[in-house]
């Protein structure tokens, strides 16, 4: 193992609740695959916006291009996978 995801379905959205690396895997492609993978499903399901509120990973997730709004970061999904 070297981390996990974990993912929550509220209103329609998809929460990123959890993400953890271990640390010899951080910063190798790890997380982003990951957060690709989550969102993915999540677009597969048939949701429209992904948010997540993590203060460790806030940067890297603006850097993904999620936008911050309040406490959270936010993104649509068909635009996060360019459709």
């Amino acid at each position: 193992p070297f981390g996990f995801i974990s993912m929550k379905v509220e209103n329609n959205n998809a929460i990123i609740t959890n993400l953890a690396i271990l640390p010899s895997y951080r910063d190798k492609g790890v997380e982003n695959l990951m957060v690709r993978v989550v969102l993915n499903h999540a677009l597969d399901m048939g949701l429209e916006n992904a948010c997540v509120n993590i203060p460790f990973y806030k940067d890297f997730f603006c850097k993904l291009g999620f936008k911050e709004k309040g406490d959270f970061q936010i993104v649509k999904l068909r635009e996060f996978f360019g459709e």
